[in-house]
């Protein structure tokens, strides 16, 4: 269904569009909760919109002030969103650009698939396309929307790309009750209910949390992939609420149905932006409130406070409000660094490409992924039960060297414990036999000695006995000398 020609958007063609919505919602009952608009927006991940600074006048004077930090990462993310005129939004779908066509793991280290839905995929420049917006279709729009329909037909409002319009496209939405609603060129921006009240403050959004990121961490923290769903993912949950949906499709008249709202849009041209429900303004820390409190009701009890006690204050107030910026950048830089600690770890595929048809356009639902994550934890988890089974045996074999090591100390001290008991032992035999040959020795001379003596005396007796009277007759004779000394007989010749 073409809702309206090609070309520039009149008054006929405003006419041709009420009239074809008119005809289809009363033809098929279309109702609200079967009302459904998609289109893709991409992201460049790390450039963020303009943004409101407060600085002082010093710094203003001085003409320095070049504009905010951005990290400045170009690479591109795509987004495909659709959402329904009761409310409600299906979760988002997410092309990443990679060459390999699988995602990383730590693209989604920060996704949790037990509280978050959405879904992923990869394109080469993570620009949607044909298979990826057949995949979309079958695999995402219709999964979530047919239970609640049943025989009902679907209104689903798109633009003219070519991602969605094609052949199969169209036939897939025929067979299965989808009533293809193609918004004629250049009238997106002013009928579209993404492009009217979603896009624009979800980009808002998603700049506001890269500009709060870069700013907590003085712009030491990157903008990568990695860290990319956890910022969209917080700008998608404040923008994608049941009152800013219902007021982009109340915005250019789809629903409520006001067709003179639509005709009155295309005639003046003029874009039908919302407000989105966006908080811009940080809250003042608790801290620094209580004392502007305490301050003000000082000063009301005290009119008449000296200088003194003014200045006093003053500083308290300013010392206090230093004291919230320091910690608040202390906190963003230690977020920062363990951003940056997570975003140095190596990604790994997820493994989640068909390998029969690896070129087939995918996207993969948190439960596959889950899955996927679950198979790397429990790789990861029999690779460290591996490392603590190695280390275990390394343990082991070491207890085991060391125990044989001091099998073979002991052993060698036990030998050389025996060597030298039986070196002393054998000194002791020869230290015996020495002795017991000196003993020998002895008693041989002990017997000798006597025998020798007895047999000389008895011989010197015998001689002496036997030539007594040779040696009387030979007894010097005494006297006096020549030189008039005298001579005395020897003790033995005397009588």
């Amino acid at each position: 269904m073409m809702l309206g020609s090609a070309g520039f958007v009149d008054s006929v063609t405003a006419t041709t569009i009420e009239l074809t919505l008119t005809e289809k919602v009363k033809k098929y009952r279309i109702s609200p909760s079967n009302t459904y608009n998609f289109d893709e927006k991409g992201f460049n991940i790390g450039l963020c919109r303009t943004e409101k600074r407060i600085v002082s006048k010093s710094q203003l004077c001085l003409k320095k002030l070049l504009g905010a930090i951005q990290d400045g990462s170009t690479e591109f993310i795509t987004l495909i969103a659709c959402i329904c005129a009761n409310g409600i939004a299906i979760p988002p779908a997410l092309i990443y650009q990679g060459e390999s066509g699988d995602l990383q793991d730590t693209w989604l280290k920060d996704f949790d698939g037990s509280r978050e839905k959405a879904y992923f995929a990869t394109s080469e420049k993570g620009w949607t396309n044909e298979e990826l917006g057949f995949s979309w279709l079958t695999k995402i729009f219709d999964p979530h929307t047919k239970a609640k329909a049943g025989n009902s037909k679907r209104l689903l409002l798109t633009d003219g790309h070519s991602s969605h319009v094609n052949l199969r496209f169209i036939e897939y939405c025929d067979r299965n009750n989808i009533i293809l609603g193609i918004l004629p060129p250049h009238s997106t921006h002013r009928l579209q209910p993404l492009d009217v009240g979603i896009f624009p403050p979800l980009a808002g959004a998603y700049s506001h949390e890269i500009d709060r990121l870069t700013q907590s961490s003085s712009g030491f923290s990157r903008i990568t992939k990695a860290s990319f769903w956890r910022l969209f993912y917080a700008a998608w949950k404040s923008t994608l609420t049941l009152q800013n949906i219902r007021s982009a499709f109340a915005a250019p008249g789809i629903h409520p149905f006001n067709p003179p709202k639509v005709l009155n849009i295309l005639k003046k041209k003029t874009p039908s932006p919302i407000s989105s429900d966006i908080e811009n303004k940080r809250k003042s820390p608790g801290s620094v409130r209580a004392i502007r409190r305490t301050l003000k009701a000082i000063r009301q009890e005290k009119s008449d406070l000296s200088e003194a006690t003014q200045l006093a204050l003053k500083a308290l107030q300013k010392y206090a409000v230093q004291n919230e910026i320091l910690e608040h950048q202390q906190q963003g830089l230690v977020d920062a660094l363990i951003g940056e600690k997570k975003r140095q770890k190596r990604g790994r595929p997820l493994g989640l490409i068909n390998k029969d048809n690896p070129g087939e356009a995918q996207f993969f639902s948190p439960g596959r992924i889950e899955a996927a994550r679950q198979q790397i934890q429990n790789i990861e988890l029999q690779k460290e039960q591996g490392k603590i089974e190695a280390a275990n045996r390394r343990t082991q074999k070491a207890f085991a060297r060391q125990q044989k090591a001091q099998e073979i100390q002991e052993r060698r001290e036990t030998r050389i414990r025996e060597r030298e008991e039986k070196r002393r032992q054998k000194e002791l035999e020869k230290e015996q036999l020495r002795v017991a040959r000196e003993a020998q020795k002895e008693v041989k001379r002990a017997k000798e000695r006597p025998a020798k003596q007895v047999n000389t005396k008895k011989r010197r007796y015998s001689k002496v006995i036997e030539s007594n009277e040779e040696v009387s007759s030979k007894r010097p004779k005494t006297g006096i000398s020549r030189s008039g000394r005298a001579i005395n007989l020897p003790i033995r010749f005397r009588d």
